[in-house]
């Protein structure tokens, strides 16, 4: 069976302060971007962008939401509770 990159159903999602300049990155790198970071009504106005990897997988770009007061989980704090020290 001949595999086709188009029949991946392989989605990466990342939670990032800033998706606009996560996007405007992926573009710089002369990597497809699908969608620009733009808030979606539906996810009370958090901003989304979708782009494509160099193998072809798509990244969809979420904003993340705002640290909570003793939630003690912030994805990109880098505090080993989740994401990392820096955007992608």
């Amino acid at each position: 069976m001949l595999y086709r990159q188009s029949d991946n159903p392989v989605k990466l999602v990342f939670y990032v302060n800033d998706p606009r300049n996560v996007i405007d990155r992926i573009r710089g790198e002369g990597l497809e971007v699908i969608r620009e970071a733009t808030p979606v009504p539906e996810l009370q106005n958090a901003v989304v962008g979708l782009a494509k990897d160099p193998d072809g997988y798509l990244l969809e770009i979420l904003q993340a939401a705002p640290k909570s007061p003793g939630s003690g989980f912030d994805p990109g704090s880098g505090d080993g509770k989740g994401g990392s020290d820096h955007d992608l």
